[in-house]
């Protein structure tokens, strides 16, 4: 993909979720019931500095700069039952052997999920939530050209700045299915919330690597995330998290060895001026691990419920 095309969707993505959040800002409020929010959009860009493992001997790290796009849309069929839709685009320089940049943007693998909510009643206590999610990614991730993997670099940059909390949607020629649960905690001011995600990884092919490069059929990269958060006021929150991430099988080993395990930090403030709108600052910084210390993004997120 044309670095030009590349940032033509991006603004087309950024602009129609700015024309939702204007119509759903229009309209009057109904209240703070939960089940009045239907369609739920998500616009969100994550801008990065990687410096980061990856497959060949040619290029056994990476160094890559940019923003990765990501669209997230939700459809409440019914108060427990939920479908959701994931797009991740990436747009980032990647340093060649010479030292020079090249712009390269790769689409990410989309993924469609299935969500169950329990509501609090059915749990027995007031302020608690639990859900249960499966997802299945579609293997539409870019890689190549052979010679340069710059699809492919770019793509595990994009992997690398989210701490490798979500592999099903940067590892090209992946076929993925991920199980997610996880439960929240709400008194006011203070909420706390931990999710589980379970991906196995399914190699469909080599994705342009080199014979030499190490491949495995399956994938298995199961992570855990931990976040606490505090109401400052009606329309500003603040939160903190810590994640882990363990590459139990990888798909694609990198050339040098690294941890197999990486945990990461994320703080976040979310500003709400309207009831269905929100603008969501995130800095995320893995510690430890194959990233500690090479890796850092800041995110900003636009949410729209209808």
């Amino acid at each position: 993909m044309s670095r030009n095309a590349s940032y033509r969707l991006a603004s087309a993505v950024v602009a129609s979720a700015l024309v939702c959040a204007g119509h759903a800002a229009a309209e009057p409020p109904l209240g703070h019931d939960s089940e009045a929010q239907v369609f739920q959009l998500d616009a969100s860009a994550r801008f990065t500095v990687a410096h980061a493992p990856f497959f060949t001997e040619a290029f056994p790290v990476l160094d890559a700069h940019g923003v990765s796009f990501t669209l997230d849309a939700r459809y409440r069929l019914s108060p427990g039952w939920s479908l959701g839709a994931r797009l991740p685009l990436t747009a980032l320089s990647v340093r060649q052997p010479a030292g020079s940049y090249l712009d390269e943007a790769a689409w990410g693998n989309p993924t469609l999920s299935v969500t169950r909510s329990i509501e609090a009643a059915l749990l027995g206590r007031r302020g608690l939530a639990a859900w249960l999610a499966a997802e299945v990614g579609v293997p539409l991730a870019e890689y190549g050209p052979a010679d340069a993997l710059l699809e492919n670099r770019a793509l595990e940059a994009a992997n690398a700045a989210e701490a490798y909390l979500s592999p099903e949607s940067y590892l090209p020629a992946t076929l993925p299915f991920v199980v997610r649960s996880g439960g929240r905690f709400a008194d006011a001011p203070w909420s706390a919330e931990a999710e589980l995600a379970v991906p196995l990884l399914v190699r469909l092919g080599d994705a342009d690597l080199p014979a030499a490069a190490r491949a495995h059929r399956l994938g298995f990269w199961p992570s855990v995330q931990l976040t606490g958060a505090f109401q400052a006021t009606r329309w500003l929150r603040a939160s903190l998290g810590a994640n882990a991430a363990v590459a139990a099988a990888r798909v694609f080993e990198p050339w040098h060895e690294v941890s197999r395990w990486q945990a990461s930090l994320r703080a976040g403030l979310t500003f709400r001026p309207s009831q269905r709108l929100e603008l969501g600052l995130t800095f995320l910084a893995p510690v430890a691990g194959a990233l500690g210390g090479e890796v850092y993004s800041g995110g900003m997120t636009l949410e729209v419920q209808r």
